[in-house]
């Protein structure tokens, strides 16, 4: 059922006594008396727990750190005679997804998960983020479908 997060907690119990390997291995293979009760787990994914305007403004962020590249260098091809100074452009476009991440989404990632453990709002923000992430990626894929199709 929620298989990864009770590897994952058995994974962080074991490092405190050990290394990261040591407890990744000893998460795979060790099986004891650690149950599911005695875990903290996450409520399941819902659409009740996505907060849209978060989810928007991860899929711009991703927009821009998935296809500074592409998009750069698709203009230097469209561009032969710029096509030095267009390929420099990826910093340009990775720049304004790097921004929205380092100071909108981190700092509101970080601020919900250092706060109490008993406020769901952690888990909203996670959620939103992955979804607007996912986003990102399906519409980078359609757009890059579209735009080999009309070659």
């Amino acid at each position: 059922m929620n298989i990864f997060q009770i590897f994952f907690q058995n994974v962080f119990r074991f490092y405190d006594k050990t290394n990261i390997p040591s407890a990744i291995c000893k998460a795979l293979f060790i099986k004891d008396k650690f149950t599911q009760s005695q875990l903290q787990l996450c409520g399941s994914y819902s659409n009740k727990r996505i907060i849209w305007k978060k989810t928007l403004v991860s899929l711009l962020a991703y927009i821009f750190l998935i296809s500074s590249y592409f998009l750069a260098f698709t203009l230097a091809i469209i561009y032969p005679e710029n096509r030095l100074t267009l390929s420099q452009f990826t910093a340009v476009f990775h720049t304004f997804g790097a921004i929205i991440m380092s100071f909108y989404l981190d700092p509101m990632l970080s601020r919900s998960i250092d706060s109490a453990s008993e406020n769901s709002n952690w888990l909203e923000n996670t959620y939103s983020i992955l979804l607007g992430r996912l986003l990102s990626y399906f519409f980078a894929i359609i757009v890059l479908i579209i735009i080999l199709s009309f070659k």
